[in-house]
């Protein structure tokens, strides 16, 4: 007899290791606090070159600087974990 897919969807996610759903949520979370970075950064910069504002355009070049330094530790940081050994759980 088939189990209704529901009660396979449930004990699928109880057998799921609990850090999973951290791991899941601040993924979320950083993957849009990025985005979000990137967008303010690009429109400040369009935005001081239209106004024509030197204040706007430090802001500006400082914001693109943080971000691209963000962008970099991210992308770097999956490349530490694989020379590391992996922790024990």
């Amino acid at each position: 007899m088939r189990q209704p897919a529901a009660s396979l969807l449930d004990r699928t996610i109880a057998s799921l290791y609990p850090g999973s759903f951290h791991v899941v949520m601040a993924t979320g979370i950083v993957s849009n606090g990025f985005v979000l970075l990137g967008m303010y950064t690009v429109a400040t910069d369009r935005l001081s070159l239209a106004a024509d504002y030197a204040p706007l355009q430090t802001v500006s070049r400082v914001m693109v600087r943080v971000a691209f330094a963000a962008w970099l530790a991210t992308g770097l940081g999956p490349l530490d974990s694989l020379r590391r050994p992996p922790r024990a759980a």
